[in-house]
């Protein structure tokens, strides 16, 4: 890809992505070591009015499982977590692996494969690369910057929707053998690629309290919680734009260091007063949950205890916006269900099938509904509300269509929205109203050639209609108008009489008039289940003289 057209488009996403997303941002957030913390991490993030709070995690490269994290997005997508996912090498004996080349197309499929649970796709690439030990024992800013244009390009070739970032640095980093101070990375970085800087599409930051992780929220500069501040106004040198989104993506203060207390009135002032900062998207303190060494000082659970520390309770106690990120909603057709062919002055009951090919979850709750226009009465007309429906299922959507005094060609156009938005194209449905059929039948029940309390019962599928107390006369019956079925398809006929062996006929039904021939009906159902089997025999065998009388009064 063109570097030149990479930063264009790149420049161009993020101001849109920044303006619309500041709209409605739940800036709340947590960074988490495993999937097991995200309902505890939603309960945090997402409380006191919040919604699409967010979270950074962090995947390996031997920990590409699709199957896994897609399971995590889900459940991410049902708690309404936005993921900030930082991609890793592999660590050997406290080293990690420097990321090779070969690799990004391996992740770039890896990542597109999922079905994200917002549109953006928030990646960071690794992590800290001012720590030798972070990049394969030796620092080497340059070697990074042609690795991340690497990765950077690969990942939009596969799409626009990620939204990459470069690795966090450590602000705090001093120039010697085993780290590099920020400024003199970035600085080699540019050299390496005097493009790179300028495409990436925002900024990650570990933005923590130094000294000793242990500074004032009044503290300012590189080594503090506004450390954000100095890195953008460093990489603006480079064409980094000044107001390209933020993502703190590690903060916080070390426990052993301060009391529960002031840590919770540091975190406080933090979001009320410094990180209320328009540019920053995402604040994700590090970390919610580690319990043994070198983290457990700054995990929000008390490893010891098991119960979470007061700055989580006081954080969880904070309001917060009901976040509005941007999905992709989308659905196709599976059935409409309606047939083709309805009787005038007749009550249908369908199901409309409709699949979500989107990364939503429907729910009325969130403003999902069906709209329709048709040339019916309106009142005729009625759709049950959406069931919720995650991605990748089917929502059988009940419809109701009364016919009544209408006939002729009809049409009804349903249009799938959310609040009031149309989401893909319009559904046409046509179909035409008919005057009912009849139906004719001819049958000869075995010494009555006229008979009463004859029942006709047709179904279709899973529905029935029974007509009782049909009167034949000289071997022939029938119904001189058939309403609330459906013309053109096949149906079962089955013909009955008290005492009668029932008779079954498989025939279409079609509009106009029908005939249908049962043949000969025998009164040998001694049982009363319109078959005639061993039960009608030992009946007949127990008791043949009344048995021999009812024969002789059914005709």
């Amino acid at each position: 890809m063109n570097k030149f057209a990479l930063i264009i488009v790149s420049l161009t996403l993020l101001l849109l992505s920044n303006s619309s997303a500041l709209a409605s941002n739940n800036h709340f957030g947590i960074h988490i070591f495993d999937e097991s913390d995200l309902v505890d991490a939603a309960n945090l993030v997402n409380s006191n009015g919040g919604e699409w709070g967010y979270v950074t995690l962090v995947i390996r490269e031997d920990e590409r499982n699709t199957g896994r994290w897609q399971r995590v997005f889900n459940e991410m997508r049902r708690l309404k977590l936005i993921p900030i996912v930082r991609i890793a090498s592999k660590n050997e004996g406290g080293v990690w692996l420097k990321p090779t080349d070969d690799e990004a197309e391996n992740w770039a499929m890896f990542l597109n494969s999922l079905n994200w649970p917002v549109k953006n796709r928030y990646i960071i690439l690794f992590n800290e690369p001012n720590h030798a030990y972070e990049w394969g024992g030796q620092i080497n800013p340059q070697e990074y910057a042609k690795t991340a244009r690497v990765y950077l390009e690969k990942l939009k070739e596969y799409s626009y929707d990620f939204f990459v970032m470069p690795a966090a640095l450590d602000l705090a980093a001093p120039n010697g053998r085993e780290t590099m101070d920020a400024a003199k990375f970035f600085a080699q970085m540019n050299s390496a690629d005097e493009y790179l800087l300028s495409a990436f599409d925002g900024l990650a930051s570990h933005s923590y309290p130094n000294p000793g992780f242990s500074g004032s929220t009044q503290d300012n500069g590189k080594m503090s919680i506004r450390g954000y501040q100095w890195e953008l106004d460093e990489l603006s040198k480079y064409s980094f734009p000044e107001n390209a989104p933020v993502f703190i993506t590690e903060t916080g203060w070390l426990a052993g260091n301060k009391s529960e207390q002031e840590i919770s009135q540091y975190f406080t002032h933090s979001f009320q007063n410094v990180w209320s900062d328009p540019r920053i998207m995402a604040i994700t303190p590090f970390i919610l949950n580690y319990n043994s060494k070198p983290f457990d000082d700054f995990s929000w659970k008390n490893p010891e205890t098991g119960e979470f520390r007061e700055y989580y309770m006081a954080v969880q106690d904070m309001p917060k916006q009901k976040g509005a990120p941007e999905q992709i909603h989308a659905f196709e057709t599976v059935d409409t269900g309606i047939a083709n062919q309805l009787i005038t002055d007749s009550s249908y009951s369908f199901q409309f099938k409709i699949k979500n090919t989107g990364q939503s979850i429907w729910s009325t709750r969130d403003g999902f509904s069906f709209h329709f226009d048709t040339s019916l009465p309106h009142a005729n007309v009625d759709i049950s509300p959406v069931p919720p429906t995650e991605p990748g299922q089917e929502a059988n959507i009940p419809i109701r269509i009364f016919t009544e005094g209408v006939e002729g060609e009809q049409k009804l156009t349903l249009a799938f929205n959310k609040n009031g938005k149309n989401i893909g194209k319009d559904i046409e449905i046509k179909f035409n109203v008919i005057a009912p059929p009849t139906l004719v039948f001819s049958a000869n029940f075995l010494f009555s050639p006229d008979a009463d309390n004859v029942n006709l019962k047709i179904t279709s599928e899973n529905l029935s209609w029974s007509f009782e107390n049909i009167v034949v006369s000289k071997g022939a019956g029938g119904i001189s108008a058939l309403y609330n079925i459906i013309p053109g398809g096949e149906y079962l006929y089955e013909l009955s009489r008290p005492g009668f062996i029932a008779k079954r006929v498989s025939r279409p039904l079609n509009k106009g008039v029908n005939n249908i021939d049962f043949g000969l009906l025998l009164p040998l159902d001694f049982n009363g289940d319109n078959q005639f089997n061993w039960h009608d025999i030992l009946i007949y065998f127990a008791n043949p003289v009344s048995l021999g009388l009812g024969l002789v009064s059914l005709r």
